[in-house]
C-alpha cells in the first residue's frame, strides 16, 4: 500500500465531506430561522443528491479514460463554495441552488478519488478503509462544527463562523494543515503518475493504471478478470436502501433530538456527530476485519445488526439511547469501504465507474429517502417514520447473503 497517497486521499475525503456533513445541522436552523417545514428540509437534502446521482457515473466513465486526479480538488472547491452559498441565501431558491453545487461537487470528488485510493491500496479493504475513513470523520466533525458556529453567530456564521476564538478555531487548527498537506501534495495526487507507489501496471510511481497487464505470479500475464454486474446490481440495491436509511436518519435526527426528546438545540450536531464520528472508527477498525472474513460475510453480518439498535435507539432514554445510537453508527457507516471494495471485485474493468455508481445512486435513493421521510412525517408523525424506517436495513440483510463470493484480485494487486 502507498500510505503517503492513501493520506493525502484522507484528507482531501475529510475536508469534502466536512462540508457536506453540516448541511443537516444548516436544515434543522433553518426550520427555524427561516421556518422550512419538514418536507423542505429534506428535498434540501434530495436536491443534492439528485445532483450528485446524475453527475457522478459521468465522472467516473470519464475518469476511468481520461485518469483526470484534479478532479478531486475541483470537486473539493465546488462543495466549499456551495457551503458558504448554503449559509448566506436569502430565499429558499438559492438554498436549493448551493445545496445542488455540494453535491456537484460531491459526485466530481468520489470517482476519481476513489479509483486512486484503489490503485493505492492494492485493491485491499484496509487501504480503502483509510481513505474512507477520511470521510467519515469529516461528514462527522461537520454538525458539530457547524452546530458551535451557528448557536454562537447564526446560520450566516457558518462556516464564517469558524473564524470566531473559541468556536472554529480548534476546526480551523485540525483543517488548515489538512488543506496545506493536499495543496502541498498536489502534484502527487492530481498527476497523471504519482511517484512512491505500485499501480495496476505494477511499476513504481503508476497509480493511473495505465500501464501494462499485471504478471501473475508464475511471470505470465494475467487474464483480465471478467466484470459480474449482477452481483454488482445486488450490492449496489443494498448500498441504496442503507442510504434511504441513513440520510433519513441523519436528515432528521437533530429535529428528533430537539423536538421529540428536548434536547438542547445546540448539542444536536454533537449527538449527530458521535453517531458518524463512531461511524468513522468502525470503518478504521473493521477494514482488517472484512479482508479477514470477507467483506461480503462482514455486510451481511453488520447490516443484520441494524434493525435491533435502530429501535433500541428510539426505546431508550438518555444515555442508552446515545449508546445504541453510537453503536448503530458502528455498523452503519463501516459498511461503505466494504461495499465499495467488495464491487470492485466484482467489476475490476470498471473501477471508477463502478464507485460513481456506488457513491451516486447510495447518494441519490439516500436523498429520497430523506425527501420521502419528510412527507411522511409531516402527515403521520416523526416518531413513527423513524421507527418504520428499520424495515429498510431488513430487505438490504435479504439480499447480502444471497451474494456470491467475489473473484479474488490479482496478484500484483494484492502483493
Amino acid at each position: 500500500m502507498n500510505i503517503r497517497v492513501l493520506l493525502l486521499l484522507f484528507m482531501a475525503h475529510l475536508l469534502t465531506d466536512f462540508g457536506q456533513g453540516s448541511i443537516p445541522i444548516v436544515g434543522q436552523y433553518l426550520r427555524d430561522t427561516a421556518g422550512l417545514t419538514l418536507s423542505q428540509v429534506g428535498t434540501l437534502t434530495l436536491v443534492s443528491s439528485l445532483l450528485s446521482a446524475v453527475v457522478q457515473p459521468l465522472v467516473g466513465i470519464y475518469s476511468d479514460r481520461a485518469r483526470n486526479g484534479w478532479m478531486i480538488p475541483l470537486g473539493l472547491a465546488a462543495v466549499g463554495a456551495g457551503v458558504w452559498g448554503l449559509a448566506h441565501a436569502s430565499t429558499y431558491a438559492w438554498q436549493l441552488f448551493f445545496v445542488a453545487l455540494t453535491g456537484v461537487g460531491v459526485a466530481t470528488f468520489h470517482p476519481e478519488g476513489m479509483r486512486a485510493a484503489h490503485y493505492a491500496s492494492g485493491g485491499r479493504t484496509t487501504g480503502m478503509s483509510i481513505f474512507q475513513v477520511g470521510g467519515n470523520a469529516g461528514y462527522g466533525l461537520g454538525p458539530a462544527a457547524a452546530g458551535a458556529a451557528i448557536a454562537a453567530a447564526g446560520v450566516a456564521g457558518w462556516p464564517g463562523g469558524a473564524r470566531r476564538p473559541g468556536v472554529g478555531g480548534g476546526v480551523r487548527r485540525a483543517v488548515l494543515p489538512a488543506v496545506r498537506a493536499v495543496r502541498g501534495g498536489g502534484a502527487a495526487v492530481a498527476g497523471a503518475a504519482w511517484t512512491g507507489g505500485a499501480g495496476e501496471s505494477g511499476e513504481p510511481g503508476d497509480l493511473t493504471g495505465r500501464g501494462k497487464p499485471a504478471p501473475s505470479r508464475a511471470g505470465q500475464p494475467s487474464a483480465p478478470s471478467q466484470d459480474r454486474w449482477g452481483p454488482a446490481a445486488m450490492v449496489l440495491t443494498v448500498v441504496a436502501l442503507r442510504a434511504a436509511f441513513q440520510f433519513g436518519l441523519t436528515t432528521f435526527l437533530p429535529i428528533y433530538y430537539v423536538e421529540v426528546r428536548g434536547g438542547d438545540p445546540a448539542r444536536s450536531g454533537l449527538v449527530l456527530s458521535l453517531y458518524l464520528l463512531v461511524g468513522a472508527l468502525g470503518t478504521l477498525v473493521t477494514g482488517p476485519i472484512a479482508d479477514r472474513i470477507g467483506p461480503r460475510r462482514y455486510m451481511a453480518l453488520a447490516m443484520a445488526l441494524l434493525p435491533v439498535l435502530h429501535l433500541a435507539t428510539l426505546a431508550t432514554p438518555g444515555s442508552w439511547m446515545l449508546l445504541f445510537l453510537a453503536l448503530q453508527g458502528f455498523f452503519l457507516v463501516s459498511q461503505y469501504a466494504v461495499s465499495v471494495v467488495l464491487n470492485q471485485l466484482y467489476v475490476p474493468n470498471h473501477l471508477a465507474l463502478v464507485s460513481g455508481l456506488n457513491v451516486g445512486l447510495g447518494i441519490t435513493v439516500g436523498g429520497i429517502g430523506a425527501a420521502t421521510a419528510g412527507w411522511i412525517a409531516d402527515a403521520v408523525g416523526l416518531v413513527p417514520t423513524l421507527m418504520g424506517m428499520s424495515v429498510l436495513p431488513v430487505i438490504a440483510t435479504v439480499l447480502a447473503v444471497r451474494l456470491p463470493e467475489p473473484q479474488p484480485e490479482p496478484a500484483a494487486h494484492t502483493a
